[in-house]
C-alpha cells in the first residue's frame, strides 16, 4: 500500500496494531484493515474488501 498510494512509512510504522489505514476512493475514505482485499475497477478506482466478502463474492480462476 505504501508503494502504491504514496503513503510515506516515517507516518506508518510496521508493527502499529493500533493505527488506521485509509484508501482514498470515489465515496470517500475507506479504513483498510489486516486481511481485506483492495479491488481495482476498470477506470482504475479502489475499495475495500473485507476477506470474509471477498471469499463469498469471488472465486479463483486460473
Amino acid at each position: 500500500m505504501m508503494k502504491h498510494y504514496g503513503i510515506h512509512e516515517a507516518n506508518v510504522p510496521p508493527m502499529v496494531t493500533d493505527l488506521d489505514l485509509y484508501l482514498p476512493t470515489k465515496a470517500g475514505d475507506m479504513v483498510i484493515k489486516q486481511d481485506d482485499w483492495i479491488a481495482t475497477g476498470i477506470d482504475g478506482e479502489h475499495w475495500v474488501i473485507a476477506n470474509d466478502i471477498f471469499c463469498k463474492t469471488y472465486e479463483r480462476c486460473d
